[in-house]
C-alpha cells in the first residue's frame, strides 16, 4: 500500500468515526480577536493541545485568570509548555499585552489656551482623519513593570 492509499483511508476512517478533526482558523481579512475567540490557542499551538481542550477562554468550574493559566501549563507535568520553542514567549507577550490594556491609561495632551476636548471631539478628529491627533495622545502607565512611568515614579 503506498502513502496515498494510506491518506484515503486514513481519511475515510476519521469520516466515519465521531471523532471531529480541529478545524485550523480560517485565514480572512479580518483578524482573529483574542478576547472574544474561543479556542483560538488551541488552534495556534496544535502539538501543545492535541485534543483541543483547555485553552484559556473556554468554560471552567471557576474563573481562570491569564498568569494563573499560564503558571500551570508551564508547570504542566510533561513539560510540553516549557520546551516549546515559541509559546513561552507568546504567554509572556499576551500577559504583558494584556495587563497594559487594564493598568494604563490614555490622555490627550492639550494648550491651555485651547478649548477643552472630549470624547465626543476626540471622535470628530479621528473621523476627519486628523493626523495631529496622534502627537497629542499620551498613554501612561505607573503600575506597569519595567515601564519608564513605573521606574520614574520609584
Amino acid at each position: 500500500m503506498n502513502w496515498e492509499d494510506v491518506a484515503i483511508n486514513d481519511t475515510l476512517n476519521r469520516m466515519q468515526s465521531n471523532n471531529n478533526p480541529l478545524l485550523w482558523p480560517e485565514i480572512e481579512g479580518i483578524p482573529i480577536n483574542e478576547f472574544q475567540t474561543t479556542g483560538y490557542m488551541v488552534r495556534a499551538f496544535l502539538t501543545l493541545y492535541p485534543y483541543g481542550q483547555a485553552d484559556l477562554k473556554s468554560e471552567h468550574a471557576r474563573e481562570v485568570k491569564p498568569a494563573e493559566y499560564f503558571k500551570h501549563l508551564l508547570w504542566y507535568k510533561d513539560r510540553r509548555f516549557v520546551r516549546h520553542a515559541r509559546w513561552r514567549y507568546f504567554a509572556l507577550n499576551s500577559s504583558i499585552r494584556w495587563r497594559a490594556l487594564q493598568e494604563g491609561a490614555v490622555f490627550v495632551k492639550q494648550n491651555l489656551n485651547d478649548n477643552q476636548i472630549d470624547v465626543t471631539n476626540i471622535q470628530k478628529m479621528i473621523s476627519n482623519s486628523n493626523k495631529q491627533l496622534a502627537d497629542r495622545i499620551m498613554r501612561y502607565g505607573e503600575g506597569l513593570r519595567d515601564s519608564r512611568q513605573f521606574w520614574m515614579a520609584r
